[in-house]
């Protein structure tokens, strides 16, 4: 959604696209990992980059399946389209990719699709914490809500966070106050 994309540019870089470190690029703050995310969970994103760079047939077996030295190009392709006209784009795909592996992950752990186990909101909460503290903290996140026989819901996630992902609970509070 735009409001929440809005909202994760306004936590990330306050819409200043100047890198707060030397490994993080644009307005979302972009690393290495979360491309690498994008590339192996936005399938169609993947092969639009993918097929601009290298044959058709290198590109079937998918990211993962690439050579590191095909993987890096590819991460450099696409670290290159932030600060310019395409920025947006790539961080809406970010966040879409960061769905369908958030979704996997409910899924996976519930053994139920996530629309059978939680709402529409709480499924993008959970997607924009795996964006920014990773598939780790959102995987664990999820766990302690179905260990506690708990609808899988962010707040009911959130709560029981260890201390190392706990920033993720403040993260998605400032970008939904962000973008109302």
């Amino acid at each position: 959604p735009a409001r929440a994309l809005k909202g994760m540019i306004a936590q990330e870089s306050q819409f200043w696209s100047a890198a707060s470190g030397p490994y993080e690029r644009g307005l979302g703050h972009v690393t290495s990992d979360g491309v690498d995310m994008l590339l192996i969970w936005n399938v169609d994103y993947y092969l639009q980059v993918c097929q601009t760079m290298y044959q058709e047939q290198a590109c079937a077996g998918g990211y993962a399946s690439l050579p590191e030295e095909s993987q890096r190009m590819l991460r450099k392709a696409v670290l290159d389209k932030l600060g310019g006209p395409e920025e947006l784009d790539v961080l809406a795909a970010m966040l879409l990719a960061s769905a369908s592996q958030t979704g996997q992950m409910v899924a996976n752990l519930s053994r139920q699709e996530p629309m059978y186990t939680t709402s529409y909101t709480d499924m993008w909460k959970l997607s924009i914490a795996n964006y920014h503290a990773g598939a780790g903290c959102t995987a664990e996140a999820i766990t302690h809500a179905i260990e506690n026989k708990q609808p899988i819901t962010w707040d009911a996630a959130a709560a029981q966070l260890s201390p190392q992902c706990q920033q993720a609970q403040m993260y998605i509070e400032k970008v939904f106050d962000a973008a109302p």
